[in-house]
């Protein structure tokens, strides 16, 4: 059943007391170790968040936030992309891109493309490799790391060397309604919003707002891609159907189906002050209670895909060392 203006609405009313529960819980945590910068783009002031290593020429790993497209923030994951960044001698960057109903497509993905763009005509300034950058998306992210490259691809100035695709979103078309649902997962009310805010007046089937209808031409040539979706997740079957599209085109995508977890799990993982603040106890009860193991071992091997870590990176203390 299709969710109805009223409804829209009345969530739409709920996102600023969610986006300011968010930043209360940012602010009252643990001192954050990255540092804030701002990209100007066509009058678009776009915040950016960065840990920069100590390794000459680093790779780019740039890390796109969850959130439906209207939540979300970099600092979140503050801790562990400083943890990121040391551990495998990488400059992490975190886009804060703009967020709906206030700014639907293509506003995100113009900011995400402007971002990247920028980062690499200021390779040299930065110390990174403008020819090793990875993408690095959860949930909707996972969406704006595969538009991005789709956009980015012809680009001689910098090279997407790989993507990693957690908990993927990649199917705005299909009602939620259809996908299923789990109770301590996405509710389909707030994935009917999500979609209809960031979509607004534009085709649902667009490749750039859902990879899932990209072309066997629009897919031929992009980065090698790690695909890790959830089992039981209402995204699961949409993640699958297009590593199996990725590789009809001649790409290299692995699908890596994560058990044990939720959707949104390793962000959760990254930061329980925020997911505590975010979430009521009912539904943290209900869901699984060693997702931060998971989460580690998830996180962790797919970016050792495609990065070195450190001999002494040690684990990352929101996953626990088992996890790691």
């Amino acid at each position: 059943m299709a969710i109805t203006q009223d409804e829209l609405d009345s969530l739409a009313r709920i996102i600023p007391s969610l986006r300011r529960s968010m930043a209360e819980a940012i602010e009252e945590g643990d001192p954050l170790h990255g540092e804030s910068l701002t990209v100007s783009r066509g009058g678009v002031e776009i915040p950016l968040w960065l840990h920069r290593p100590s390794k000459h020429l680093a790779p780019l790993l740039v890390y796109l936030h969850g959130g439906g497209f209207a939540l979300g923030d970099a600092r979140c994951a503050d801790a562990l992309l400083d943890w990121t960044c040391r551990a495998y001698d990488a400059f992490v960057l975190g886009i804060n891109y703009r967020l709906a109903p206030e700014h639907p497509y293509p506003s995100a993905l113009d900011d995400v493309v402007a971002s990247i763009s920028w980062c690499a005509s200021h390779a040299r300034e930065l110390d990174t490799d403008p020819h090793r950058i990875y993408l690095m998306g959860f949930s909707a992210g996972a969406d704006l790391a595969l538009a991005s490259a789709m956009r980015l691809r012809c680009r001689s100035d910098l090279t997407i060397a790989g993507i990693i695709a957690h908990y993927p979103f990649f199917d705005c078309a299909t009602d939620p309604s259809r996908k299923g649902e789990r109770t301590f997962d996405l509710p389909v009310a707030m994935m009917q919003a999500f979609n209809a805010w960031y979509c607004e007046n534009h085709d649902p089937q667009d490749p750039f707002i859902s990879p899932l209808y990209a072309s066997a031409d629009q897919l031929t040539g992009l980065p090698p891609a790690i695909i890790m979706p959830v089992i039981g997740d209402p995204l699961f079957h949409e993640a699958d159907n297009l590593a199996v599209r990725m590789r009809d085109a001649g790409g290299i995508c692995m699908l890596v189906p994560v058990d044990g977890a939720y959707h949104g799990y390793i962000e959760d993982a990254a930061n329980e002050r925020v997911y505590r603040a975010m979430e009521s106890p009912e539904v943290i009860d209900a869901r699984p209670h060693r997702y931060r193991e998971t989460a580690g071992r998830s996180y962790v091997s797919a970016l050792e895909m495609f990065l070195n870590r450190s001999e002494d990176a040690g684990s990352f203390a929101g996953f626990g060392e088992k996890g790691m």
